[in-house]
């Protein structure tokens, strides 16, 4: 079993960042052999990283419409099937890496994404206050996902 964390996300938009963040955090307390990836904006450069995986946690911002600071997980055909923005028409969002990857019958066997509700998705370089106080809980819930998987923390 391979496990991997992405840590997504555009460090320049402010808590649009708490998915490298995280992964940041994570990388000194992940179990051995778990693979941590601060991977920042999504690209097609990711997909080796998603289909070298037999489990994949992806860390990311994700607007649900709820209260800032809320987790959030989402498993599976959700991930998908969610709607996202489109910032570009060249940007590959995750669902669409994943998709991909399934085409090339290399999906991992497991996929959580775990977020964090933004406040605000705007320039800048500091996390919100609601997400920096959630950032320990979004850690905690990696490596408690990660202990589920397997692997040893």
């Amino acid at each position: 079993m391979t496990a991997t964390v992405l840590g997504v996300g555009n460090v320049l938009m402010g808590d649009e960042s708490v998915g490298v963040r995280a992964a940041q955090a994570l990388r000194d307390r992940a179990p051995a052999g778990v693979r941590v990836v601060e991977a920042g904006a999504l690209g097609l450069d990711l997909l080796p990283e998603i289909e070298g995986a037999s489990r994949l946690l992806i860390l990311d911002c994700v607007d649900a419409g709820m209260p800032a600071g809320r987790l959030i997980r989402v498993r599976d055909l959700a991930i998908t099937s969610a709607p996202r923005p489109n910032l570009s028409p060249h940007e590959l969002g995750v669902g669409d890496l994943l998709s991909l990857a399934a085409l090339h019958g290399r999906a991992p066997e497991e996929i959580v994404v775990l977020g964090v509700q933004p406040a605000s998705v705007a320039p800048s370089l500091e996390l919100s206050p609601e997400v920096v106080a959630a950032l320990p809980r979004l850690v905690e819930k990696a490596l408690g996902i990660l202990a589920r998987w397997g692997t040893s923390v």
